[in-house]
């Protein structure tokens, strides 16, 4: 494909034509989530939001500048093969769980358990039992946990 190779044409150049940094300031009050990049030699990189894979390479935000100060960011390339993508994205599945949960985690939660009572109350009232049990399949169905195959 003809995409992948001019996107990592354009990301090398940004990062590596110009000898000056790319320096980004992070907007005030913004919480990112950070992401433990594990490399093959047991060290890891911390990346300050998600990264990127672009063939075998990895791009990511390094946060650089004093501790206290506002982040600045450094975008950096990392090559693939010296990353542990097993427990890289282990952390990675965990560390967005994390984020989900703090962020809407609870929201959603209230929302979905109100349309829960919502539907089981119109499955109590009803008096078409096979409306009711058609309303219960589909909610059987939204709410199905995902079986591992």
């Amino acid at each position: 494909m003809t995409v992948v190779p001019a996107m990592r044409w354009l990301l090398r150049t940004a990062v590596f034509a110009s000898v000056t940094l790319l320096l980004v300031p992070v907007a005030a009050g913004a919480a990112p989530t950070l992401f433990r990049i594990f490399l093959t030699d047991r060290s890891d990189v911390v990346s300050y939001g998600e990264y990127a894979r672009v063939g075998n390479d990895v791009i990511l935000s390094l946060a650089v500048g004093r501790a206290g100060d506002e982040p600045r960011l450094q975008l950096i390339t990392l090559p693939g093969d010296r990353v542990d993508w097993s427990r890289t994205e282990r952390y990675s599945d965990a560390a967005r769980a994390d984020h989900y949960a703090s962020t809407r985690g609870d929201e959603d939660f209230a929302q979905l358990s109100n349309e829960v009572a919502r539907v089981l109350n119109e499955i109590a009232v009803s008096t078409d039992r096979t409306r009711a049990l058609a309303l219960a399949q589909r909610a059987h169905d939204v709410l199905a946990w995902p079986q591992e195959k």
